[in-house]
């Protein structure tokens, strides 16, 4: 009993242990899904980490689910833009 409870409670909390995910495509396609405005879903890619598929197939995928070209845009952009260290701290 006790060791179904701890289970129970570690798949609770397990999402809040992750931290914060990175987006991918699929991520971008369920804020498309959603209604979510051009605009706020291209603020998001740029303003959080992600790993995209801007291959061909990736991208047709985007535009199949109803992504604009503005959201594609912005995915091509990022996944183009290597990722930046963080800054190093002074001790």
């Amino acid at each position: 009993m006790r060791k179904t409870f701890i289970a129970l409670v570690f798949l609770v909390l397990s999402p809040f242990l992750a931290g914060q995910q990175s987006l991918n495509n699929d991520a971008v396609i369920k804020l498309v899904k959603a209604g979510l405005s051009d605009d706020l879903i291209v603020s998001t890619i740029s303003a959080q980490p992600g790993v995209y598929d801007a291959s061909p197939d990736g991208l047709i995928a985007l535009k199949a689910a109803g992504a604009s070209d503005k959201v594609v845009a912005s995915i091509v952009v990022k996944a183009s833009t290597p990722p930046t260290a963080a800054p190093a701290q002074i001790p």
